[in-house]
């Protein structure tokens, strides 16, 4: 597992270069050659998010039943998964 700074830096950065590429952010006039680049920044911003914010598994849907959150009720099919952030 990545250390947490690591992973937050990781993050920072990803997110910092993908705003650079939308026009966000005006440094150095840094601009996507071809849309690659723009993918490729997406890909290395989502494994970012994904190493700042691990799931652990919380439950899983078994039995007929409807899961109430405030106040809606929402049906899952059996077998849904449930999942929360892990505590780094």
């Amino acid at each position: 597992m990545t250390a947490p700074n690591a992973a937050e830096d990781e993050l920072t950065s990803a997110l910092f270069t993908l705003k650079c590429y939308r026009g966000e952010v005006a440094i150095n006039h840094k601009r996507p050659n071809d849309l690659r680049e723009i993918d490729q920044a997406i890909i290395k911003l989502e494994s970012a998010i994904k190493k700042t914010n691990e799931m652990v598994e919380i439950g899983e849907m078994r039995e007929s039943g409807v899961i109430w959150h405030k106040q809606n009720p929402h049906a899952h099919p059996l077998g849904t998964k449930f999942y929360a952030l892990k505590d780094i």
